[in-house]
């Protein structure tokens, strides 16, 4: 789950010349999720965080994780 390497043109293009020791970054959300109503045989914590350049936030990323600490998901938006 590295952006950089698993997109490398749409990491570009989003990041361009932009140093990544210039970015900030904030956690927002931590979350429980009990899914797949009524069984809630898909359940998982999920994590979300802005990334922001120059006090400005460029992205979002969100990644959900098991009951057991693996990763299972993982979602990026640009602003």
């Amino acid at each position: 789950m590295n952006y950089e390497l698993d997109n490398p043109e749409e990491y570009k293009s989003v990041f361009g010349a932009i140093n990544k020791e210039d970015l900030k970054y904030q956690i927002h959300t931590v979350s429980l999720n009990l899914g797949n109503w009524p069984k809630y045989d898909y359940n998982t914590i999920s994590a979300s965080m802005w990334v922001s350049y120059k006090e400005k936030q460029i992205c979002s990323y969100k990644m959900l994780f098991t009951f057991d600490g693996n990763p299972e998901d993982d979602f990026f938006d640009v602003v």
